[in-house]
């Protein structure tokens, strides 16, 4: 029988996993500010 071929998108030193929570939160931290940004307008009134 055959062996299966090794992976190749194997990432044994976890840097692509560090690199997309690293993105996730900044993506995350992103949409917060906006979402905060949204409430205050709409509660102070400013947009009109």
């Amino acid at each position: 029988m055959d062996e299966l071929p090794k992976p190749v998108f194997a990432d044994t030193s976890g840097r692509r996993h560090r690199r997309l929570r690293r993105a996730s939160f900044v993506v995350g931290a992103l949409l917060l500010i906006m979402l905060i940004a949204f409430w205050i307008s709409q509660l102070s009134g400013a947009v009109r």
